[in-house]
């Protein structure tokens, strides 16, 4: 069991040697699904890759769990969209959703240490704001709820503990 990042020099058959050395589990910190938000990530990679990447280990015998983040500096709505059509894409080889989680802005990330790239004002790690006015702790609580739906319409299992109630308690406090 372990962690893995998306790689596109990985083909199917690494999978299949990982899978008979004993290696049955993978988490995935896939994040999203819009080649826009995984740009200004720099995660380097597509999500037609990210979808290849997760059919080769399904079909290699490994048990596939992914992470999502909503809400990242930069997502629109149709980035958000298109998260949701790759995750029916994908939902044939994800097991389980590990962890859906709103954006936050943790300290010594590249978020907090460099806010002005992402066009944020930063509050705290829960919040932060968009200078555009486009994406803050309501826009982000609203796709996280959004996407638990979605992810229960489409049976899709998530193992991801919601924050959903403690972010309501938060705001009303």
């Amino acid at each position: 069991h372990g962690q893995i990042a998306v790689r596109k020099d990985m083909d199917f058959s690494i999978f299949e040697k990982m899978r008979r050395s004993g290696f049955t589990v993978a988490n995935i910190g896939v994040e999203s699904f819009s080649n826009n938000v995984l740009n200004v990530m720099n995660k380097g990679y597509t999500a037609d890759d990210a979808l290849r990447f997760l059919r080769y280990q399904k079909e290699a015998g490994i048990e596939v769990q992914i992470n999502t983040i909503v809400g990242f500096p930069g997502e629109t709505e149709d980035d958000f969209k298109e998260t949701m059509d790759y995750l029916r894409k994908a939902s044939p080889y994800i097991d389980y959703v590990a962890s859906v989680s709103t954006c936050g802005v943790g300290p010594g990330s590249e978020l907090a240490t460099n806010p002005g790239r992402f066009g944020i004002d930063i509050k705290d790690h829960f919040y932060w704001y968009t200078k555009d006015g486009k994406n803050d702790i309501y826009v982000r609580m609203e796709r996280y709820e959004r996407l638990l739906n979605f992810l229960k319409e489409e049976k899709i299992r998530t193992i991801a503990v919601s924050e959903l109630d403690s972010m309501k308690r938060l705001l009303k406090e």
